[in-house]
């Protein structure tokens, strides 16, 4: 694995073709384009997405597309401080743009508290979506769990499904920003409430 951006990602040519087959989506865009930009120098189309207002649907460059759309567990208009933002299912979105057959070399997802939602519902409703996919990179928080602790067993089943779809964690880093880092009883220790996974599908 290498760090490309701010993503790990596997560059063998049997997993990420560095070429114009390669495809990449972006979910949750952060400000300064590390990683989408570094893709697509490796040669991939790379569609990113998010639904905090912006310039709206554009290119970024010749090689990367943007647009102004989030994703989540139903399609759904949603007011947030008075704007209206777009938000679509995985498999919906993967429809919208001509993608839902198509090989998805990897796909980074950045939704804070809302991956769970998304993942159950692509498991559970479009598995073979996810099937398409090569590289999964998720940064899941679990700050929830903490007032519900019952919801790391839905975290477990969504951990589990993919797994049984094939997918094996390579990468795993815990965040170090203090926001997401809590004081764990049960452990007598500071631990994070964040991280980075990488999944490779074999």
């Amino acid at each position: 694995s290498q760090l490309v951006g701010t993503g790990t990602v596997c560059l063998d040519s049997d997993v990420m073709p560095q070429s114009q087959d390669c495809l990449v989506y972006s979910l949750g865009l952060s400000p300064l384009w590390s990683f989408e930009e570094a893709m697509e120098r490796l040669g991939c189309q790379v569609y990113a997405f998010d639904a905090r207002p912006t310039t709206g649907n554009h290119d970024h460059s010749e090689g990367v597309h943007f647009y102004n759309l989030g994703v989540a567990e139903v399609n759904a208009t949603r007011t947030v401080q008075g704007q209206i933002w777009n938000f679509f299912t995985l498999s919906a979105i993967m429809d919208k743009l001509g993608h839902s057959t198509s090989p998805l070399h990897y796909l980074r997802m950045d939704v804070p508290e809302e991956e769970w939602k998304v993942l159950q519902e692509a498991l559970t409703n479009t598995p073979h979506h996810l099937a398409n996919i090569h590289q999964l990179k998720i940064k899941v928080h679990l700050r929830d769990a903490l007032h519900d602790p019952t919801l790391y067993e839905t975290y477990l089943g969504v951990l589990q499904g993919l797994q049984g779809l094939g997918f094996q964690l390579m990468f795993s880093k815990g965040s170090q920003e203090r926001a997401w880092n809590r004081y764990i009883d049960t452990l007598g220790r500071r631990a994070p409430l964040s991280y980075d996974l990488v999944f490779l599908r074999i």
